[in-house]
C-alpha cells in the first residue's frame, strides 16, 4: 500500500493519492480515449481486475462477437436450435513495472510537500502514460509485451511472423496500389524482400485495407493458395450519429507524405463534415476517409529495409484490438533516507498487454504496411 510520509499538504489518504497518479496516466494517453471494459466495442479493451502475482500468467475470458440468424416463427423449436459462443481464455503475462526517483538534499517541510512530492508525482504519471502506450503500441504490432529489443524488431533480417491470420495485413504496392499479405509473409525478412521506396500510403490503399477487413476475404494476396477469413473486423461506434469507423494510425513520416497526395487533398473529409468534431477518439486526425480516421503516431513500430530507409507497419484498428489489465493499479510510496536529507518516491504497478487473437486471427487490429 501507498505511503505518503507527510499529508499536511493534502487531504487525499495514500490510496486516494495512487488512484490519483494512475487515473491521471490513463487519461495522458492518446489510446485512453480508444478503451473500454470488455463488450464496448471500443479497439482497448481493459481489466483493471485481474488476478495473480507478478511474473504469472493470468487469465482473462473472453468471448468474441458472433455474427447470428434469428429463429423466425412462434413454431419455431428453439431447443436444440440455439446460436452458440465460444469462450476463450486470453492468457496474459503481468509483470511488475516500477518508477523510482530521488530528491537530495534538507528536506524542510516546504520543499517535501509542495515541491518534491507534486514533481515526482508527475513524473511518474509522464513515465506510467509514455510507457504504458508504448506497450500497447508494441503489442499490437505482434510484438511480445517483454521484448524491449528495439534493433531486433526493425532488423531487416527478423524473421517474426507479426500478424495472425488472413486478411490482417496489407502492403503498398507502388504509390497507387495494395497487395494483401498472408501471416507467413509479414516478417521483415519477407516485407524487405518485396517492398521498395516507392511504396508509399495512398486513399487506394487506405480503402482497400477497410475492404479487407470488413469482407474479410483474402483472396487477393500474396499467397498461390489463398484463403477466405471467416472472421470480420468490427468497427467502432462514435460520432454524432453513431456511425461505424476504423481508425488507421500511421507513422509521423507515413502522414507527411499522405498529406501532398493529390487524391486526399482533393476527396478527404474534415472531422466535422463526418460529425467527429467533438470526438475525443478523432481529436488529432489529419481527416476521414471513407470510414476510416487516420491519424499520426510516433509510436509506429518500423522495419529497416537494410540500406538506411524504412518501412512501416501502420496499425488499422477496429473492435476488440488489444488486452492491457492490471493485477494491482498503481501504488506510490515514499522513504526518507540519510536523516531526513534524501527523499525517495517509487510508482509501481503490475500489468501486461496482450494482442487478442481468437482461433488463430487477430480479432480487431489489422497492419497497413508502407514505406515512407
Amino acid at each position: 500500500m501507498a505511503f505518503l510520509i507527510r499529508e499536511a499538504d493534502s487531504a487525499l489518504t495514500p490510496v486516494q493519492h495512487s488512484n490519483k497518479i494512475f487515473t491521471e496516466h490513463l487519461k495522458l494517453m492518446s489510446l485512453f480515449n480508444a478503451s473500454g471494459q470488455q463488450g464496448s466495442g471500443m479497439p482497448i479493451v481493459m481489466d483493471f481486475e485481474l488476478k495473480g502475482k507478478a511474473g504469472e500468467t493470468v487469465v482473462h475470458h473472453f468471448i468474441p462477437h458472433a455474427y447470428a440468424s434469428p429463429l423466425r416463427g412462434q413454431k419455431k423449436t428453439i431447443i436444440g436450435n440455439e446460436n452458440s459462443t465460444e469462450e476463450f481464455k486470453l492468457e496474459v503475462k503481468v509483470n511488475e513495472v516500477n518508477f523510482p526517483f530521488r530528491k537530495k538534499g534538507k528536506m524542510t517541510d516546504q520543499r517535501l510537500i509542495y515541491s518534491a512530492r507534486a514533481e515526482m508525482s508527475r513524473q511518474i504519471t509522464n513515465h506510467f502514460a509514455q510507457y504504458n502506450e508504448d506497450q500497447l503500441f508494441k503489442v499490437m504490432s505482434g510484438i511480445d509485451f517483454e521484448d524491449d529489443d528495439q534493433t531486433a524488431w526493425e532488423a531487416a533480417t527478423d524473421t517474426n511472423d507479426r500478424v495472425s491470420g488472413a486478411s490482417r495485413c496489407i502492403r503498398a504496392d507502388g504509390a497507387n496500389g495494395a497487395t494483401e499479405v498472408t501471416s507467413a509473409n509479414s516478417d521483415n525478412v519477407a516485407l524487405v524482400a518485396a517492398m521498395s521506396s516507392t511504396d508509399t500510403m495512398s486513399p487506394y490503399l487506405i480503402e482497400s485495407a477497410a475492404v479487407m477487413v470488413r469482407t474479410a476475404d483474402a483472396t487477393s494476396n500474396d499467397s498461390a493458395s489463398s484463403v477466405t477469413n471467416t472472421y470480420k473486423m468490427h468497427p467502432i461506434r462514435i460520432g454524432k450519429n453513431n456511425e461505424e469507423f476504423f481508425i488507421l494510425y500511421v507513422s509521423l513520416e507515413v502522414a507527411k507524405t499522405l498529406r501532398f497526395n493529390a487524391d486526399w487533398l482533393a476527396h478527404v473529409y474534415a472531422l466535422d463534415e463526418r460529425g467527429l468534431e467533438d470526438s475525443a477518439i478523432a481529436s488529432g486526425a489529419l481527416g476521414v476517409w471513407g470510414n476510416v480516421i487516420v491519424k499520426p503516431s510516433e509510436r509506429i513500430i518500423r522495419i529497416s529495409d537494410g540500406s538506411g530507409g524504412f518501412y512501416y507497419r501502420n496499425l488499422l484498428l477496429g473492435a476488440d484490438a488489444v488486452f492491457s489489465g492490471w493485477v494491482q493499479t498503481l501504488d506510490y510510496t515514499e522513504e526518507l533516507w540519510d536523516h531526513e536529507r534524501e527523499l525517495s518516491s517509487n510508482g509501481s504497478e503490475i500489468r501486461g498487454e496482450k494482442k487478442i487473437t481468437f482461433n488463430g486471427v487477430d480479432c480487431g487490429v489489422a497492419q497497413v504496411i508502407t514505406a515512407a
